[in-house]
């Protein structure tokens, strides 16, 4: 027998051929059914057997003087095949009333996935052949036998999917509850049952729950019930006080459905949301607080830097000539102080609102992308850059910051007064890679990681201006639409900054 027979025989799940293990009712059922076959097969022994590691009996007369291993060979036969017969070869110790058996009809058993499950088989001690009647009988007792098996399997398995639900409804921490046409509490888990008092408890069900409440109570009360029953569906947000006498506020859904009978009932599932509001507005208040704060760093805080800015140049203009190379120098100091200081605050401004701004993907061209950043970028004379000509939807102004931050990072860092930066692109399946990459002076793969912390720099700020935001600001950005960045680098080779984008 091959290993199908134990995937098929576990379909039935009882080990059918013990007994002992099959419910009463159905074993009798069973038993019934060979005793028909039995009767209609006058003078012949009817034998059932099922297999699961092996053939075992079920049912046999006593008049049959054979072991299961006597007839081992002829049950693998018939289950490999629809209907077997033979009146050739019977084993001798097969005997029925100590009369050797000389005729062997089986038919094998098959479930609905048409995989053998046992054999019912008739032995004679006459020879002779089988007309069609005959075999159709014997099938119709073999299909009574499997449908009986599979009505019992699904009985267990709607048992056990009842089981299940009903262990889902009853530790699910949500109110859930059925309520029929006339607003009565038919079914409800223990989490809706303890929010009332345990007086009303042992009569919630069959009840309104609203007994207690004023008539326009009741009417507020029942207003999306009957949205409900008379849409089909209604949702809402809803502060209520609950019959502990607890205020809470509760996400609640109820579905209209119906039974066998056509009778229509609501399904309700109210879920505490409560705490998830509090914190939600907690996080406005908090956005709203940076929001502040963005705009002082980007206004308030600019202004004196821009002030001292100015009465540098005019100290400059009104010194002329009678400053020396020294205090030149100072003041050129004091002026790149300042613009470096301006634009660490303009980064921490950008920096703190990614993930904040809604944009929604859009189709983009990615030259066009890199035409947008050149022009964003003050590019030096020497440097050119190369883009792919490719097609992708992604939110556009997160990306072209990305592609602006690395290209600008790119240029500041290069050891030379020209190179190159391309920008290339692969269709992964589900993902977008772009690769920007530059022939500088390279990264040591120590840094690999520690160049995208905040305000981490490659080189001293006075031999390169920068805030050390921008890959921070990239590897934030990057995370926020879902991707990734990777470096392939080291000194003296260039650097790729690789990115991977899901497609949206």
């Amino acid at each position: 027998m091959s290993s199908s027979n134990n995937e098929a025989s576990s379909l039935l799940r009882h080990k059918v051929y013990v007994e002992g293990e099959i419910p009463t009712p159905l074993r009798n059922q069973i038993q019934i059914i060979v005793d028909t076959c039995q009767s209609v097969f006058d003078g012949a022994c009817i034998v059932l057997s099922f297999y699961d590691t092996k053939f075992r009996l079920f049912s046999a007369p006593p008049a049959l003087k054979a072991s299961i291993e006597n007839l081992t060979p002829l049950l693998n036969q018939t289950a490999e095949h629809e209907v077997l017969f033979t009146s050739d070869e019977l084993d001798g110790d097969i005997q029925i009333n100590g009369i050797k058996a000389e005729f062997y009809a089986g038919i094998a058993l098959r479930c609905s996935c048409g995989e053998p499950l046992g054999v019912l088989s008739l032995l004679d001690t006459k020879t002779g052949d089988f007309d069609k009647t005959q075999i159709q009988l014997l099938r119709t007792f073999s299909q009574g036998i499997v449908d009986k098996l599979e009505l019992n399997n699904r009985k267990i398995e709607l048992q056990e999917l009842e089981e299940f639900s009903e262990l889902i409804i009853n530790t699910n921490q949500d109110y859930i509850f059925v309520k029929d046409e006339e607003y009565r509490v038919v079914k409800a888990n223990p989490a809706f049952i303890e929010l009332h008092p345990e007086s009303m408890r042992d009569n919630l069900i069959g009840s309104t729950s609203f007994e207690e409440y004023e008539p326009d109570e009741v009417e507020v009360f029942l207003k999306h019930d009957k949205i409900a029953f008379k849409d089909g569906r209604s949702e809402v947000n809803e502060v209520i006080t609950l019959p502990n006498g607890v205020v809470r506020l509760l996400h609640t859904t109820k579905t209209r459905f119906e039974n066998s009978k056509g009778e229509k009932y609501i399904l309700g599932v109210a879920r505490d949301v409560s705490e998830r509001e509090e914190l939600l507005a907690d996080l406005r208040k908090s956005n709203q607080d940076l929001d502040e704060f963005a705009y002082i760093a980007s206004h308030d805080l600019k202004a004196p830097l821009t002030a001292i800015k100015r009465l540098v140049s005019w100290i400059q203009e009104d010194a002329g000539e009678s400053l020396d190379e020294d205090s030149k120098k100072h003041f050129g100091m004091i002026k790149n102080r300042v613009n470096r200081m301006s634009n660490l605050l303009s980064d921490l401004l950008s920096y703190s609102r990614i993930g904040r701004e809604e944009h929604a993907p859009v189709e983009l061209s990615l030259r066009d992308s890199m035409s947008n950043c050149f022009d964003l970028l003050d590019i030096p004379e020497g440097f050119s850059i190369v883009a792919d000509d490719a097609q992708l939807k992604l939110h556009r102004v997160p990306f072209e910051l990305v592609l602006t931050n690395l290209i600008s990072n790119a240029i500041k860092h290069h050891d030379k007064s020209q190179g190159r930066i391309d920008v290339t692109y692969e269709d992964r399946g589900e993902d977008y890679q772009v690769i920007v990459s530059d022939d500088g002076p390279g990264i040591n793969p120590s840094m690999h990681e520690k160049i995208f912390e905040r305000f981490q720099t490659l080189k001293p700020r006075d031999d390169v201006e920068g805030s050390g935001l921008g890959l921070a600001m990239v590897l934030k950005t990057i995370q926020y639409l879902g991707g990734s960045i990777n470096v392939d680098s080291s000194e003296g080779q260039g650097a790729k900054f690789i990115i991977t984008l899901p497609k949206q």
